[in-house]
């Protein structure tokens, strides 16, 4: 026994005999539900990066979720290193961003601190697709952590002591600043030769001796001695490497300077410590964006906000008719709503399925719900960036294909609102006598317009909010009843509106339900298939059952009315439904111009 669901509206001469419907599990589209004002749920995004209201940035800290993107969309990515190499006069600020999970085929359109990357000097971009096996990125091939420091050195005074983080370290170095140059004015006022000496050691936390950090002298002999007469700030690093892993502490301190009065510029400052961890890191399937950047009046002082376009364009589908994978498109919501079950990851040759197997995947279903996205010129263009179920995830491109996930028998299958042939032929032959109920739903109270929040591509991928309005909202003597709608996964204004309008017809014309029950016939039909109705009931013309057929002669079980001009039956052998004309009617006799499918104990209706 089956309970049916579906609405009913009045397309014509079939009229009289039936209502066509796709039981779907959408929600009851947005009319079924829809209230004045309720809110837009962000219950998932206002948790985004990508997709709150704020403005975009780059995501620091331990635990963060690796990001999963179909399509094309615009990101700040992940910081998983950050290091600052001071060399000379120059300093630069090496930056690497996780973009997503890998593989993808894209990285485009970078920006910093909103401005393209043409228009900056002295930037370097390195670039990984998150293949199985790739490059590691220059200026990372180790990991570094800097510590900033402002210790001012000044003879006479005790050691400045700093004990690093962690219990790995492997090399270390020190960072000290001149700020003010280093020089002495002479009697010409020009800049002359001065000197500073400094001395930096080391040592195993708990250990009582230290160790001298190498100091080479320049522009003089002896060790720690810095001579110069430069006038501009200027950055001087030494070390130690090889060291065995552990937690050590640094300490530093100036022992003289050549000179104090106030003609001479020779304040020194150390600015940073850097610990080193040698490790190749090339980071295996993760999409990854490497940024060197020289500090100048462009950049300076913070760090730089960085943000670009990232695009996946395939994932990896099993086609059961082939045996083998193929590539489908990302953005198609059905593959989208197949990868996020599936996840199937190549290496070389070889696939590796972290999700359903493919066994219990309807790749039937799923390709069908595919090529209607790809007709209706549908796309789903995402960035999976915060902790979700698998049910929300899948809520995303499901809302933007206008499909659902549903589990048939064993496998994951897919329903989608689109048009269709019937599947199934419901008459007062085979309801069960007593269980047809018919519903008529209120419209006073329904959304005569709808708010879509979607993240709009043409600005900059900026979160945007499009009003639709009903057909007759113009001449609508009610008041505004706004509905809203969060529609991620959409980047384009024109699928926005397309996908407002179409709520709202649904929410126009969907004005009651009906609902029976129904014995073995109801498994010829599914959720989402559209199907034939007729009762008595509701005058939706007549049915009943065949009792013969000879030729082109159909015996009925009851008469039909003299002006019936065609007649529909469901073969009993196939489930296939026939619809035929009428030639003549005499009584419970029918002459039909095809009596195809026609058969003893159809289930037939007349109109």
């Amino acid at each position: 026994r089956a309970s049916w669901a579906l609405a009913a509206a009045h397309w014509g001469l079939w009229t009289r005999i039936g209502v066509s419907m796709a039981l779907t599990m959408l929600g009851n589209y947005v009319g079924s539900a829809l209230t004045p004002t309720p809110k837009i749920d962000i219950s998932n995004t206002e948790q985004s990066n990508t997709y709150g209201w704020g403005v975009m940035q780059s995501l620091t800290g331990q635990g963060q979720v690796l990001p999963v993107v179909y399509g094309t969309v615009k990101t700040a990515g992940m910081m998983l290193q950050r290091h600052v190499v001071s060399d000379g006069t120059k300093q630069y600020l090496n930056v690497l961003y996780c973009l997503a999970e890998g593989p993808i085929d894209g990285i485009d359109h970078i920006k910093i601190n909103g401005n393209d990357l043409e228009n900056f000097e002295g930037i370097e971009i390195d670039k990984r697709l998150g293949d199985a096996v790739q490059d590691i990125i220059p200026n990372f091939n180790d990991s570094y952590a800097d510590t900033g420091l402002a210790y001012e050195l000044n003879p006479g005074k005790d050691w400045s002591t700093v004990t690093l983080d962690g219990n790995t370290a492997q090399a270390i170095e020190v960072t000290v600043s001149f700020p003010q140059g280093l020089y002495y004015s002479n009697d010409s006022g020009n800049p002359d030769w001065t000197s500073v000496t400094v001395e930096a050691q080391y040592k195993k936390v708990g250990d009582i001796g230290w160790k001298q950090i190498p100091i080479k002298s320049e522009n003089t002999s002896g060790e720690g001695t810095i001579r110069a007469k430069e006038t501009k700030a200027f950055y001087r690093v030494w070390g130690v490497r090889d060291l065995e892993p552990a937690q050590y502490e640094v300490r530093m301190r100036c022992t003289s300077k050549a000179n104090t009065t106030i003609r001479c510029a020779n304040k020194i400052q150390w600015s940073g410590v850097t610990q080193i961890i040698y490790d190749d890191f090339s980071y295996p399937g993760k999409a990854l964006l490497g940024v060197k950047a020289l500090a100048t009046d462009q950049l300076n002082s913070s760090d730089p906000q960085m943000t670009c376009e990232v695009t996946r364009s395939k994932v990896y589908v099993w086609n059961p008719i082939s045996n083998a994978y193929e590539e489908k498109l990302a953005n198609n919501p059905a593959w989208a709503c197949y990868d996020i079950l599936h996840h199937c990851v190549k290496y070389g040759e070889r696939y590796e399925v972290y999700g359903v197997p493919k066994e219990c995947m309807d790749y039937y279903a799923f390709e069908a719900w595919a090529n209607n996205c790809e007709k209706e010129h549908i796309e789903f263009n995402y960035l999976y960036d915060s902790a979700m179920q698998l049910t929300d995830a899948l809520t995303y491109p499901a809302r933007v294909g206008m499909g659902s996930i549903i589990i048939v028998g064993t496998k994951y299958s897919c329903v989608y609102d689109s048009p269709a042939v019937p599947s199934q032929l419901f008459t007062v032959a085979n309801i069960k006598k007593g269980s047809f109920r018919e519903e008529f739903q209120g419209t006073s109270e329904r959304a005569n317009a709808i708010e879509i929040s979607y993240i709009n591509k043409d600005k900059d991928y900026e979160r945007d909010v499009l009003t639709v309005f009903d057909d007759s909202y113009d001449s609508a003597d009610a008041y505004t009843q706004p509905t809203q709608v969060e529609l991620m996964g959409c980047t384009s204004t024109e699928q926005a509106y397309k996908y407002g309008k179409r709520k709202l017809r649904s929410n126009k014309y969907e004005i009651r339900t009906i609902s029976f029950d129904a014995f073995t016939d109801a498994i010829a039909c599914s959720i989402g298939q559209v199907i034939l109705v007729q009762h008595d009931l509701t005058d939706w013309g007549c049915g009943g059952r065949v009792v013969a057929v000879e030729g082109k002669t159909v015996t009925l079980n009851q008469e039909i009315p003299a002006d019936c001009t065609i007649i529909r039956a469901r073969d009993n052998t196939t489930n296939d439904l026939y619809e035929t004309s009428i030639k003549s009617i005499e009584k419970d006799k029918v002459v039909v111009e095809d009596a195809a499918g026609f058969s003893e104990d159809a289930v037939f209706t007349a109109g």
